[in-house]
């Protein structure tokens, strides 16, 4: 719309789009018998082979791992995935299957103003604001929803434009432009089980010396069990 007749015009936009998706996710998890130390009722071809004794090199008696013997930071670690919700089947050994929801949110504002100074020269501004916000796991996190990470991506851009007509048949064009974004990411889920996992598990330098604390993201990965 105009704000000066003729001479200095402004444009606005507003657009949100909400995304209400899931993901369908897959794994292969310890049962609740399993994770109680009773190895029993493995899954086999699957499951981990007869865990041994390590201080006498030999099965436990019964397949069964004494209560006194279970690190509780390790079972901390098992909280982090899900428990077994279906058979494996097909050849496949996932007994998790899951459509966890994964939201994504997603705006963009745009403002942009249109000034002609004289009949040979026109200014033209716009800045652009987009951010998108997803609550999934991402780049390295674990399948498991328990503990997830919220994804938060804002980008600006700024785009200034001078026209000056030279004569009847040229035009000089003097641009600057400007842009950036930022990825923060911060820990959602079960607040709780991170909080007993840090007391149970210290990691090897202390939070005070870490850019995010105590902001770290525990994951059920290959070597974290």
């Amino acid at each position: 719309g105009p704000i000066m007749k003729d001479n200095l015009h402004f444009f606005v936009s507003l657009e949100w789009n909400k995304d209400k998706r899931s993901d369908l996710r897959t794994s292969f998890v310890p049962t609740e018998a399993e994770r109680s130390g009773n190895f029993n009722s493995s899954l086999a071809g699957c499951s981990s082979p007869t865990p041994i004794d390590p201080l006498t090199g030999q099965p436990f008696p019964g397949n069964i791992i004494p209560a006194d013997r279970i690190s509780t930071g390790g079972q901390l670690m098992m909280n982090l995935m899900e428990l077994p919700n279906t058979t494996p089947s097909g050849g496949s050994c996932n007994n998790w299957v899951s459509a966890v929801p994964t939201p994504v949110d997603w705006r963009q504002e745009n403002l942009r103003l249109d000034w002609t100074v004289t009949n040979s020269t026109r200014l033209m501004v716009r800045w652009t604001h987009d951010s998108w916000e997803a609550d999934r796991n991402q780049w390295g996190d674990d399948p498991f929803p328990t503990v997830r990470s919220l994804w938060n991506q804002p980008g600006r851009s700024l785009v200034t434009q001078l026209n000056q007509n030279i004569g009847s048949s040229m035009v000089n064009s003097l641009t600057f432009s400007y842009s950036a974004n930022t990825i923060t990411v911060k820990r959602a889920g079960d607040q709780d089980l991170v909080d007993q996992l840090n007391d149970a598990i210290p990691t090897l330098f202390p939070a005070y010396i870490k850019q995010q604390g105590v902001q770290g993201q525990p994951a059920a990965l290959w070597g974290s069990l």
